[in-house]
């Protein structure tokens, strides 16, 4: 499970936010300093679903086969662990406190945000959930201006970062923490990099 959290602003000042687990825990930051955690959390699945006697044959095929009928539009989602610095998500007002699954897209389909840098936490022990938030937004902020070109004060864009859990540092040795921009606006194809906005 991951913990996410949004800043007000890209800066390091202001208030905290966020904390990350694996479930991670998820923040986002705005640009204007203000706060507010996400963590997520992953399962695994196991065993079988029965079926469901009152299912239409559509609904038991969908179920069966785990694809969504022609003409329905599938929102997949990846679990958290998967995504990578470079990664594009949709990820609209789905991350709040601790998540398990962001929604990956390709960079060159329409998207509202990317991970603009992540690095490790180098503790021996996990540092408390206010330590691991303060870190990750001191070093989000930090890699803010060298990837948009742009501080983060005078931004339009929103600042999440994810960070380790208590749970997922022990049960999934989790230690990264990632920083995602998000465009408020959407439909944003190609990547942040160098937008200066």
């Amino acid at each position: 499970m991951r913990s996410t959290t949004a800043l007000s602003s890209a800066r390091p000042t202001g208030s905290r936010s966020g904390s990350r687990s694996r479930v991670r825990l998820a923040a986002a930051g705005l640009c204007a300093v203000a706060t507010l955690s996400i963590a997520a959390c992953s399962t695994e699945e196991g065993g079988e679903v029965a079926p469901d006697n009152n299912a239409t044959a559509a609904e038991q095929s969908q179920a069966d086969n785990g694809t969504p009928d022609e003409g329905e539009q599938a929102e997949e989602k990846d679990n958290v662990f998967t995504v990578t610095k470079g990664d594009c998500l949709q990820l609209g007002d789905s991350v709040d406190g601790e998540v398990e699954d962001l929604e990956k897209r390709d960079c060159e389909e329409k998207h509202d945000a990317e991970v603009y840098a992540e690095t490790e936490m180098t503790e021996s022990t996990f540092p408390g959930p206010e330590a691991a938030s303060e870190q990750a937004q001191q070093f989000c902020a930090e890699q803010f201006e060298p990837f948009i070109g742009e501080k983060g004060n005078k931004s339009e864009f929103k600042v999440h970062f994810l960070h380790p859990t208590q749970a997922s540092w022990d049960q999934e040795e989790d230690r990264t923490i990632q920083c995602i921009v998000l465009d408020p606006q959407g439909g944003v194809t190609g990547s942040l990099k160098d937008s200066a906005r």
